[in-house]
């Protein structure tokens, strides 16, 4: 079954008034990226366990509902259990189970629960980002972020609105894929039934139109950018200023003590196995 558009969020942003809607979006982004950073650096059972529960609360601040977070890791489930089948079965090491030429490994069980825990934790902490940040917001973030290269004659803000815009189509291509897929299922299309060469014919039949849709949005965007004068290359100003506030200096405070505590995390004996 294709993802459809109500079970796709990274990309997505849902207009609240919560406390980390309101944070600064350069901000939002720099912490977005040291959580991110912070699960390949800090890989203990203790470590996931102390940034899921960062999750929790920053997702209860940010009033959204769970299950958005639900939605934002179904569509990986495949690449989930891929990566679970393929560190239980093919990781050498302690064999608990054998059967044949498979072995389940103490050591394979470890690696899948880290891999598939470090997975779920990178998707949930994006979709955090993209749920509670305006379009404008992002590329306000990513421009203020790759300003520095400016100097060097990189288009940061070129670059900025380009994956912004990139990003908010993720969403309404799986929305053009769901009003196609219905369609073609009202018209008694099989998508699972049937030899291989009629499921490829009939799958032709969801891509061309998504393709064609894809390219007449993108054509719509340009004219709309067209007609109000957006050109590339040209330096622009802020309509919005997003100076920082309390509130960003108390979630500066909150990251830095997770870190802190990270730290101390690795200089004590582990009091949960290894992942």
């Amino acid at each position: 079954m294709l993802p459809s558009a109500a079970r796709m969020v990274i990309g997505q942003y849902i207009p609240l008034d919560s406390p980390i809607h309101r944070l600064n979006p350069f901000l939002k982004l720099i912490l977005t990226f040291c959580l991110m950073a912070g699960l390949f650096v800090f890989t203990s059972a203790e470590a996931y366990l102390l940034f899921l529960a960062f999750w929790v609360v920053a997702f209860k601040l940010a009033w959204l509902d769970f299950g958005f977070f639900l939605k934002a890791t179904r569509p990986l489930l495949f690449l989930i259990m891929f990566t679970v089948v393929l560190h239980v079965f093919f990781t050498p090491g302690t064999p608990l189970v054998k059967y044949g030429i498979f072995s389940i490994t103490e050591e394979g069980i470890r690696n899948a629960c880290h891999f598939s825990t470090r997975l779920i934790l990178l998707v949930n902490f994006t979709s955090l980002l993209t749920l509670s940040t305006s379009a404008i917001e992002l590329t306000f973030a990513i421009e203020r972020l790759l300003k520095p290269l400016s100097r060097f004659g990189f288009p940061s803000q070129d670059f900025a609105m380009m994956l912004t815009i990139a990003l908010r189509f993720i969403p309404v291509l799986f929305n053009e894929l769901d009003k196609i897929l219905k369609a073609q299922t009202c018209r008694a299309v099989q998508f699972r039934s049937g030899s291989m060469a009629k499921r490829i014919r009939n799958y032709m039949a969801i891509l061309v139109p998504l393709f064609i849709n894809a390219f007449t949005r993108a054509l719509e965007l340009a004219q709309a950018m067209d007609v109000r004068c957006y050109q590339a290359g040209q330096e622009r100003g802020q309509f919005r200023k997003y100076p920082f506030a309390f509130r960003d200096g108390m979630a500066m405070a909150v990251l830095l003590g997770l870190l802190v505590t990270q730290i101390h995390l690795r200089s004590i004996p582990s009091l949960i196995p290894a992942l």
